[in-house]
C-alpha cells in the first residue's frame, strides 16, 4: 500500500519542520521584478505555501518573455506582468494574498517596505540604488537577497544594508556618476530605449539563479542557525560549473552617504 497522503505541505514540513515552515508561510515577502527571476521566485515561494507576497514591476508581457517565464502565456502579451502572475496564482495558490503593483519601485506605495525580506530580481541598477536608499533610511531594515545575471554566470548577494555592505558598496564614484548620467540621457532619448539591445538569457541559468535566491529567502525566514551566506555573494560560473562564496565587505567610502553614516 502507498503511504498516506500527508497533504500539500507534507514534503515541505518534512524538510523544514513544522515550526520553521510556519515561519516561512506567515512571512511577508517583497519581490521587486516580475521577469525571469521574479517568476521563478514567486513560484517557489507560493508552492511553499506563503500567505502574503508583494510584487512590483512596471513592464508588460512580451513575446521574448515566453521562453523563460513560467507564468506568462501567449494570450497575455501586452498585459502587465504583475497582473499575468496574479491570474496564474489565483488558480495555483488561491490562499496567497498577492499585492501586485504595476509601477516602478520608485513609484510604489510606502506600504511595500513593511516586508520581512526583499527579493531583488531586476536588471536595473537604478532600481537597486532606490531599494538600497529606502532600506538605509529605515529604522527596521529587512534583509535583501539580490540576484544578478550575466551571459554565463549568476550572482546572489545576501545583504542587510547598514549592517553588512549595502547594495552599492562596490560602486566607484565614476560608475555612480556614469549611471545617473546614462539614466538622465535615457529619460530624454526614446530612440535609445526603443533600440537598446535585449539582454541575452536562457531559462536554465535564470532558474538556477532564482533557485539560489529562493533558498536564501527561506533560510532567512525560517530562522534557526544563521545562513553562512549572510553578508556574502554566491556566484555560479557556467563554464566548468564552478560555484564560489565570497564575503562582501563594507566600503567606508561608499558612494551612498547613508551607508557611510551607519
Amino acid at each position: 500500500m502507498p503511504p498516506a497522503d500527508g497533504g500539500r505541505d507534507d514534503r515541505s514540513r518534512r524538510h523544514l519542520g513544522a515550526e520553521r515552515l510556519d515561519r516561512v508561510q506567515s512571512a511577508n515577502v517583497l519581490v521587486v521584478g516580475a521577469g525571469a527571476l521574479g517568476n521563478e521566485v514567486v513560484k517557489n515561494l507560493s508552492l511553499l505555501g506563503l500567505k502574503s507576497l508583494t510584487l512590483v514591476d512596471m513592464d508588460r508581457v512580451s513575446l521574448s518573455n515566453l521562453n523563460r517565464c513560467v507564468y506568462f502565456r501567449p494570450d497575455q502579451l501586452g498585459l502587465p506582468k504583475v497582473e499575468a502572475i496574479r491570474q496564474a496564482l489565483a488558480v495555483q495558490s488561491p490562499d496567497l494574498k498577492l499585492q501586485p503593483h504595476d509601477c516602478s519601485v520608485e513609484d510604489a506605495p510606502e506600504s511595500i517596505w513593511e516586508a520581512d525580506v526583499v527579493a531583488l530580481c531586476v536588471d536595473s541598477q537604478l532600481a537597486r540604488y532606490y531599494v538600497n536608499l529606502n532600506i538605509l533610511g529605515r529604522e527596521r531594515r529587512p534583509w535583501v537577497v539580490n540576484g544578478a545575471m550575466g551571459r554565463n554566470f549568476h550572482q546572489v548577494q545576501v545583504l542587510r544594508p547598514g549592517e553588512t555592505a549595502c547594495l552599492v558598496c562596490s560602486w566607484t564614484p565614476e560608475y555612480h556618476a556614469e549611471l545617473f548620467s546614462r539614466e538622465a540621457k535615457k529619460s530624454c532619448d526614446t530612440f535609445f530605449e526603443e533600440h537598446r539591445a535585449p539582454f541575452p538569457s536562457i531559462s536554465m541559468l535564470s532558474s538556477l539563479c532564482s533557485g539560489v535566491i529562493s533558498a536564501e529567502l527561506v533560510a532567512l525566514l525560517a530562522g534557526g542557525e544563521p545562513s553562512a551566506s549572510r553578508g556574502c555573494s554566491v556566484r555560479y560560473e557556467q563554464a566548468g560549473h564552478h560555484m564560489s562564496v565570497g564575503r562582501v565587505y563594507r566600503n567606508p567610502r561608499c558612494v551612498e552617504v547613508l551607508c557611510r553614516r551607519c
